[in-house]
């Protein structure tokens, strides 16, 4: 895993000046979020200089063919790599080991997300962070996106994890669940949201519990109303503080349990 945490640092050490840092400006996302996420940004036509940067630092430049970091070209004697011109997210397993890596479009290029050869199935997004603040409150959410975690720790809510590119099995949930005894899914509020989280119910089980959370299509910000999808909008667009956050959640499981929640929900927005 050297090798991974070598080509972590490298693209990291890209992400200043950058078409990628430009992008995360935009989202509002900080230098302080920057760093305490790693996250960042592959070059266009580096793949050699990412190869020499690991062979450098006696890292094993096989482990980044092994787990699709860069490939060879058939053609000559050069590289390439899928994660050329994205955002690098850097997946860590809860020892904080790189696992692999989440790569964002930034230009509207499809897919939206490429990963890394890795269990992405068991492993969330940010689980080494997270079971910290879910420990101390004991609930653990769970969103869709890795820019909801980045976003939520920003805002003061560290205890968010994502399935990261990839639908939230439930895997992603019985993971949670060895930090908190409840596990609150966020979907967004779009039909894919919806769909998302009929099956998500399906995963409910008698040792922990589950919630799922939809968010209101809108929110009031200041003296506007703002359209939202996901956390990240929430705030963001909604200018939402973690207190606001709070006490969102838990008016929205006061009195009813997730399935009426569920379905209240569905009622709302559809």
């Amino acid at each position: 895993m050297k090798s991974l945490l070598l080509a972590a640092q490298w693209c990291h050490s890209k992400l200043p000046n950058s078409k990628g840092y430009e992008y995360l400006q935009r989202r509002e996302i900080n230098d302080a979020q920057v760093r305490a996420f790693g996250i960042g940004y592959f070059p266009e036509r580096l793949e050699q200089e990412l190869i020499d940067f690991v062979v450098k630092n006696d890292g094993d430049r096989k482990e980044l063919f092994r787990s699709g970091v860069v490939f060879d070209k058939l053609s000559n004697a050069s590289y390439y790599s899928m994660f050329a011109g994205r955002v690098i997210f850097p997946y860590s397993n809860a020892h904080r080991e790189i696992i692999g890596f989440s790569g964002r479009s930034i230009d509207g290029r499809e897919p939206k997300y490429v990963n890394s050869i890795f269990d992405k199935v068991r492993e969330p997004y940010n689980l080494q962070r997270a079971k910290y603040a879910a420990r101390s409150c004991d609930v653990i959410f769970i969103v869709e996106g890795h820019i909801c975690c980045v976003t939520s720790w920003g805002r003061g809510v560290a205890n968010v994890i994502a399935g990261g590119g990839t639908a939230i099995t439930v895997d992603h949930l019985l993971k949670a669940t060895r930090y908190a005894k409840t596990v609150c899914v966020i979907v967004d509020n779009d039909e894919a949201g919806l769909k998302a989280a009929e099956k998500i119910i399906t995963f409910a089980r008698e040792d922990f519990v589950l919630q799922v959370l939809v968010l209101p299509k809108t929110v009031i910000s200041g003296t506007e109303v703002v359209e939202i999808k996901d956390l990240d909008d929430y705030f963001v667009k909604g200018k939402k503080s973690k207190e606001e956050f709070w006490m969102f959640y838990q008016e929205s499981f006061r009195r009813v349990d997730s399935s009426n929640l569920l379905r209240e929900r569905v009622k709302q927005i559809v």
